[in-house]
């Protein structure tokens, strides 16, 4: 059994992608570390690239088993904070669209269907009313929410039923939970080196201390001149200061 590969335009000869070999597939010398084996009849294409977008066929002995058709698409990135509106671009050729309706898939789930007919759509998520006269197709996602998140595809469907993919191919949608706003804290006193609060408080004791050892240093050096001046003109002494209580006889402080 073979897996050949012939694009879906433009037919070139078949290339072949992978041969069944002892019950395992064995890659081809362009596949070489592409193709990984499933099972006898499946296998796995890894490192897409856009060249990849082809029909592939399972053959035996030239005769066609089966056909696979694979797309590849590349994801359109939005990002939106939570609790926001995002828009996802979709735009699709509309112009003689009968009947028809335009879709909105999240993670292979059917999110959103406007009828050409229907009015606007009740919800957090619309499509533009205009969307047929313009093919503008995009989404709008009131209040976007973490479960919002995800790959979206969105197309058309005519009245016979025939879909037609809208671009970009898919949007991958990225909800970021929304920070809570910093809330103000009083300020708070700064331990010293002694675990001693340097508040307003402290610091203006500290303040008034060095005031009254300023006045201190003042009036002693104020006293000594007052002392030299009267021993120079011979007169009395000043009165000797003592501290208050203290016995002179001996030094105890009451």
């Amino acid at each position: 059994m073979q897996l050949v590969r012939v694009r879906k335009t433009h037919p070139i000869v078949p290339r072949t992608v992978a041969t069944l070999v002892g019950g395992v597939w064995k890659p081809a010398e362009d596949y070489k570390h592409r193709i990984h084996h499933v099972s006898a009849s499946s296998v796995k294409l890894s490192g897409l690239n856009f060249n990849d977008d082809a029909f592939y066929e399972f053959t035996c002995n030239h005769d066609l088993i089966k056909t696979i058709q694979l797309t590849v698409i590349f994801p359109y990135d939005v990002r939106v904070s939570e609790g926001e509106t995002a828009r996802i671009p979709c735009y699709s050729s509309t112009e003689g669209l009968q009947g028809g309706s335009a879709r909105w898939e999240r993670d292979g789930e059917l999110v959103l269907v406007q009828n050409r007919s229907s009015g606007q759509p009740e919800g957090r998520l619309s499509v533009s009313p205009d969307w047929v006269q313009t093919g503008d197709l995009s989404l709008t996602v009131k209040d976007a929410q973490l479960e919002d998140g995800g790959n979206y595809v969105c197309y058309t469907v005519d009245g016979n039923g025939k879909k037609t993919r809208g671009s970009p191919a898919a949007v991958k949608v990225t909800v970021q939970r929304s920070r809570p706003a910093p809330t103000e804290t009083p300020l708070q006193p700064t331990p010293g080196p002694d675990g001693e609060q340097t508040g307003p408080g402290l610091i203006v004791s500290i303040i008034f201390n060095v005031l009254l050892s300023a006045a201190a240093v003042t009036f002693c050096a104020l006293w000594r001149v007052s002392v030299r001046k009267a021993r120079r003109a011979g007169g009395p002494r000043p009165a000797e200061m003592k501290p208050l209580g203290e016995n002179a006889s001996n030094g105890v402080i009451y």
